[in-house]
């Protein structure tokens, strides 16, 4: 850095002094979690084991459901090579909507799965595949923390209508340790109930 050639002036050593100090602090801290290159998912998921109904408890939001306001719910079924048929229904301002789609597993095995919700005549076009990346689950998988790959999106869904304030505050947790920023989350309503906009089969 040049420093050496400035001891003679008092503003040059103590310039030096600072910019060594910097160095050091910057040297000695951590890298940000977020900056890391990918997030941390389930190492052994079977999608199999995620047919059934989901309730999103909260949400970050996501294109498909722009427009929902309360009670979003998935269900998967009809397993079929490592995918399954994806359903979802919402409330909106209008009335409820219905999204049709798939959800895949990934080449690993583990939790890096993906979903659409477009025709299937474009399921062979990779824009058409969001990242639904399960980067924790409950016991018995009652319930899980989904996420992307750039850790815009983050969804908590769970088994029953509503999730205890314990088990959402350990998914919180596990958002924040990989770099996720929970405290974008929004709670999603469901004054529907466990039953009232289940998705039709």
């Amino acid at each position: 850095m040049g420093c050496s050639r400035r001891r003679s002036s008092a503003s040059g050593t103590a310039w030096c002094g600072v910019l060594a100090m910097a160095i050091a602090v910057l040297a000695a801290a951590p890298p940000a979690i977020g900056a890391q290159t990918t997030p941390v998912v389930v190492a052994h998921l079977d999608v199999s084991n995620l047919a059934g109904d989901w309730y999103e408890v909260a949400s970050t939001g996501t294109w498909w459901h722009r427009r929902c306001v309360a009670d979003t719910r998935y269900a998967f079924d009809l397993p079929q090579r490592g995918s399954l048929r994806a359903t979802s229904v919402c409330s909106t301002r209008e009335g409820v909507a219905r999204f049709r789609g798939r959800l895949r597993a990934g080449r690993s095995g583990g939790g890096r799965l993906s979903i659409r919700f477009t025709p299937a005549i474009f399921a062979w076009l990779p824009a058409t595949w969001s990242d639904f990346w399960v980067l924790d689950a409950g016991a018995d998988l009652a319930w899980l923390l989904v996420g992307d790959n750039r850790r815009e999106r983050l969804l908590v869904l769970s088994r029953a209508v509503s999730l205890d304030e314990a088990a959402f505050a350990q998914a919180l947790a596990a958002a924040r340790r990989q770099g996720y920023d929970p405290d974008r989350l929004a709670r999603v309503p469901h004054p529907a109930g466990a039953t009232g906009l289940l998705p039709g089969r």
